[in-house]
């Protein structure tokens, strides 16, 4: 399998926007820029994986060919492997547990510091400014579960038995910020998380790959300018592997914190929300040999801006 063919070509997703209905007409287009840069700049770093990804397919396709062919003459060997993917196509629809209640957790229940020598403190709570929501890769995703009264957040891939594929899914919500003076500020969110994985691959050649966390963004005038990730879980399986980790509970969201200028006459967005993110490999020889299922769930209590 060559390497322009192992995956189709990613495109910027076509990104969805849910704003308050008391929302100018001209600061709803400046937030609809705001998420498609959001958008754009996560396919941009999915590209970056995918060029590693598509020399580490070569080296496998070479080292796979004398086995492969050793295997096309064994009949035995081959019925073999036709159980093994039999049991992983089980496996991959075994486990699909439903996802756990919300924490019962709001934004006034919340106690929150100031950073060292901070003097002022802006907390958004729910229902945020906007919500949005974009997918990537074939098929697309269901919608997700997005909801701005409760700052809660539910984003699911899943890649199947068949194929090569790379999926993704990102959800958040996000409130618009302007200013009257430069000033030096600091945004952070409280989150809660919890997720789950299903991943598995049989047969040599063959690799799955599940990501999830929450991320933050600022945006200025339609241009990202910070943004920071928090990856909770990471999973690559290849021959003969399975994991399956179910949810958990709730954690708190490890600190993240970005720093920037606001200045006048300029609008930004801070946005928060939930990814996560499905590869699967197949070898060239047996298809339906690897899958790729994850889950994320997020709420979002409050949104902070401080500043010294």
């Amino acid at each position: 399998m060559s390497d322009e063919s192992r995956y189709a070509p990613s495109a910027v997703p076509e990104a969805h926007v849910d704003l308050d209905a008391d929302i100018a007409a001209d600061e709803r287009e400046r937030i609809e820029q705001s998420v498609a840069a959001m958008a754009g700049h996560s396919v941009e770093l999915r590209e970056r994986q995918r060029e590693v990804d598509a020399h580490a397919g070569a080296l496998d396709a070479a080292i796979m060919a004398p086995l492969t062919k050793l295997l096309e003459a064994d009949s035995a060997a081959r019925e073999e492997i036709s159980s093994a993917i039999a049991q992983v196509q089980r496996d991959a629809e075994r486990f699909q547990p439903e996802r756990l209640a919300f924490p019962n957790v709001r934004a006034q229940d919340l106690l929150f510091d100031l950073a060292v020598g901070g003097s002022a403190l802006q907390v958004f709570g729910t229902p945020f400014h906007f919500a949005w929501h974009w997918d990537t890769g074939s098929p697309p995703a269901g919608l997700p579960l997005l909801d701005r009264p409760t700052g809660s957040i539910g984003v699911n891939r899943r890649t199947g038995t068949t194929g090569n594929r790379q999926l993704s899914q990102h959800a958040g919500f996000g409130v618009s910020l302007s200013t009257d003076r430069a000033r030096t500020v600091t945004a952070r969110s409280s989150r809660r998380t919890s997720f789950w994985y299903n991943v598995g691959s049989t047969y040599p050649g063959g690799a799955a790959t599940v990501e999830g966390g929450t991320e933050m963004t600022v945006i200025e005038n339609g241009t990202l300018i910070r943004f920071k990730d928090d990856r909770v879980f990471r999973k690559r399986v290849s021959a003969n592997e399975h994991a399956y980790v179910p949810a958990d509970g709730f954690a708190t969201g490890n600190t993240i914190e970005m720093t920037w200028t606001m200045i006048p006459g300029s609008t930004y967005t801070f946005n928060v929300g939930a990814w996560v993110w499905c590869e699967n490999q197949q070898p060239s020889l047996f298809a339906d040999t690897s899958f790729a299922t994850a889950d994320v769930q997020a709420k979002i209590l409050a949104l902070t801006i401080s500043e010294p």
